[in-house]
Formats: structure tokens, C-alpha cells, sequence
């Protein structure tokens, strides 16, 4: 709903008067303005326990709603009434009101990476090939689609081996690229990244072929970004450290990389007792974030398949490194509320310049692949920074 007062971004829940038939509720919604959308609640009630018939649930508010007259239908006009509102004052703009419901998926999305081109964000995630959804609220997100539809020679054919944790980003030539890992053709079950290349994010990727192949595993790649500089993190693992090592290299303009050696910021550790349970665990997903000169390294640990899965912590000296945590004796994300299990954490900045963090997560009480309910979904908060620590908060 308009008003002279200017718009503000929010979550209001608004109730109309008792007694408002289906009809008029109708005719009501009709003259909203086309952010809102209606939930009947009956469960609700106002401040004085009245029961509305209907609330709405708004992602754009401008001014004051309460007892403004919304309509008017069968005869006579309804009020509405403001029942919750995440802002201080009703009659002032919202500053750090939450803007979308977690989860913004109801279906698999694991290992995300989100970008934006413009005002459309566009979400890439593990399948049997990469998947893609576009949103340009992230709240509501297109149909799923494959982003590879060329099968390399040296890659598994195979649906059920997939495609995992894609990172794509624009590089300095323009182009848009993406690394993936998958499974290379053959007994040994190797996994290495691959890299395709597209002139749009929304378009198809072309396979270059395999980009990084070392030892047993190569995975979970991602893209850390500042200024005209561009680095891949990604997991790697070796015979003498089965659960994961994090490594980091520069790349060059087109999505390569470069001469110099790869530097290693982490390695599991046994002593992060919430690394590891009695099955073990691993060290991946990595990602970096800068924030006044001091570089955030996040990563996933233990064991995605259950709940004591989580997203870790840690401050680096550079880029290159060294990285010390500050994740030692607990998980910096780990279950909490209905997301059990949260990994593949990294960042999309908004248009207003907003860092926002996302990650996948088991919802509720279904967690884990033999849950035929369960699906790992996608969650956005806002990523707040001070100096060496790092907190999510809703947005």
C-alpha cells in the first residue's frame, strides 16, 4: 500500500475488521498494491484479542496502515489494523526490518552459489547437471533448469554422480564463468573441477574441460573477488588428508589460473571438536569475504548428511593467508531454530550494497539423505561485520 510518506522494505502483518466477508476481502486485496499477498489466519488476533478474518503479509510498506480505511465493499468501508510490525514505529521507514521468509526454497538447492546481474539474482546449485533458478526478490525463485548440457569426455556420464558446488562469477574479459567438480570417467572415483564458460549467467555453459585434477578429490570451488584481482578457493584432498584441506590461487582474466603457486589456508583438525564426530568428518565449501582490511575465511565442517554439520570461522593475515579460527570449540553457524545443518556459505552483495550470506540447510525435522522428506534448502540472512567477527542476522 501507498501513502505520501515514501516506501520502506518490511514484514507488517496486517488484520482487517472481524466480520468481513470472503467477498469483500477479495475486493480489498484487489486495491492492495502489488507487493502484498493474503494468508488466512485465523490463530491471529490484534491487541485488543480480537479475531480478523484475514492477514496480510507485506513485502513493501510505506506510512501507517492502522485504522487507515483500506476499501470499501458491500456497503461499507474496513479498517485494518497493524498486529505485528519489525519496525519501531509505525509511522516512520523501516530500517533492518526482515524483508523474506527463510526458507526462500521449498526443494533441494545444495551447495548454492547466488549472483546478481542487474536487478536478477541468479541461483546455481548441485544436480545432475548444475541447476539454475532466478529470483529478483529471492524470495521467489523461477523453475529449475540445467546450465550444462554437454558432457565432456573426461567427465562421468552418469545422472546419479551430479554435478556439485558450482562457483560462477563474471571475469575481467566479461565472460562468465563457472567451475564445478564432478566424477572423471572410469573406476577411480576421482572427482576433479571443471571449468564452462557463458556470455550470460542465464544462458548455457560450455565445458572447457578439467582445470584442476589433483590427487584424490577436487571440490566444492568458489570465486573471492576484490578489485581487479580474482581468487579460486576450493577443498583438496590428498592419501595423507582424506577430510579436506583448503587451498587458494589466483586467476587471471579469463578464468584461469595463474603461474603462481597454490597456498594452503586450512586443513581439518581434529582438536575443532565440532569438526569431527565419531564417524569423522571433513573440512570444504570454502569462501572469503573482506571487511576493513581483515579477510573472513568460512568453510563447512563434520558431516553434511547430519545435523552437526555447520559453517566455520576463520580471520586470514591476506588473501594467501595464514588463517587462524575463531571457530574452534563450536560451529560459527550450526543448527539452529528449523535449519539443521547449514553449509556451502558464501555472498551476494544487493543492489543497495547489502551483504547478505546464504547457505543450504535441512528443514525441521528432516534431515538426511534416507528422509525421503528432507531436502537440503536454501536460507538468506544479512552478514554483519566488525572488525575480526562476523554474526548473521534475519533480513
Amino acid at each position: 500500500m501507498k501513502s505520501a510518506m515514501g516506501g520502506a522494505h518490511a514484514l507488517l502483518t496486517v488484520g482487517f475488521e472481524p466480520g468481513t466477508s470472503a467477498a469483500a476481502l477479495k475486493v480489498l486485496k484487489d486495491k492492495l498494491s502489488d507487493g502484498w499477498s493474503e494468508s488466512f489466519g485465523a490463530g491471529h488476533t490484534t491487541a485488543d484479542g480480537k479475531r480478523p478474518d484475514v492477514v496480510v503479509k507485506s513485502g513493501e510498506w510505506s506510512g501507517t496502515l492502522k485504522g487507515q480505511v483500506v476499501g470499501s465493499a458491500e456497503g461499507g468501508t474496513h479498517k485494518a489494523v497493524a498486529m505485528k510490525q519489525d519496525a519501531k514505529s509505525l509511522g516512520a521507514p523501516c530500517k533492518g526490518c526482515q524483508k523474506i521468509q527463510n526458507p526462500v526454497m521449498d526443494v533441494d538447492f545444495a551447495d548454492p552459489v547466488v549472483v546478481r546481474d542487474g536487478s536478477t539474482y541468479f541461483g546455481f546449485a548441485t544436480g545432475s547437471s548444475v541447476v539454475r533458478r532466478t529470483s529478483t526478490n529471492l524470495q521467489q525463485w523461477s523453475p529449475r533448469e540445467d546450465t550444462i548440457t554437454t558432457v565432456p569426455g573426461w567427465q562421468e556420464n552418469s545422472g546419479n554422480k551430479g554435478l556439485w558446488a558450482p562457483a560462477v562469477y563474471r571475469a575481467g574479459n566479461g565472460k562468465w564463468v563457472m567451475y564445478y567438480a564432478a566424477q572423471v570417467d572410469g573406476p577411480s572415483e576421482q572427482r576433479c573441477i571443471g571449468k564452462a564458460r557463458s556470455d550470460s549467467p542465464g544462458g548455457v555453459f560450455q565445458p572447457d574441460g578439467k582445470f584442476i585434477c589433483d590427487n584424490r578429490w577436487s571440490i566444492d570451488p568458489s570465486v573471492f573477488s576484490h578489485g581487479k584481482k580474482d581468487y579460486l578457493l576450493w577443498r583438496q584432498d590428498t592419501a595423507a588428508q582424506p577430510s579436506g584441506t583448503i587451498y587458494i590461487q589466483r586467476l587471471d582474466g579469463k578464468g584461469d589460473l595463474t603461474q603462481g603457486a597454490k597456498q594452503l589456508l586450512a586443513r581439518s583438525d581434529a582438536a575443532s571438536s565440532w569438526e569431527f564426530d565419531a564417524k569423522g568428518g571433513v573440512m570444504e565449501n570454502p569462501a572469503m569475504v573482506l571487511r576493513d582490511n581483515v579477510y573472513h575465511l568460512f568453510y563447512s565442517a563434520n558431516r553434511w548428511e547430519t545435523a552437526k554439520y555447520g559453517n566455520g570461522h576463520a580471520v586470514c593475515q591476506t588473501a594467501m593467508g595464514p588463517c587462524k579460527r575463531t571457530s574452534v570449540k563450536k560451529a560459527w553457524r550450526g543448527s539452529k531454530g528449523a535449519m539443521k545443518g547449514p553449509g556451502g556459505a558464501d555472498v551476494v552483495k544487493t543492489p543497495d550494497g547489502t551483504t547478505l550470506m546464504y547457505m543450504h540447510g535441512w528443514d525441521g525435522a528432516h534431515v538426511g539423505p534416507d528422509d525421503k522428506e528432507a531436502h537440503r534448502k536454501l536460507w538468506i540472512f544479512r552478514l554483519k561485520i566488525n572488525g575480526k567477527k562476523a554474526k548473521l542476522k534475519p533480513y
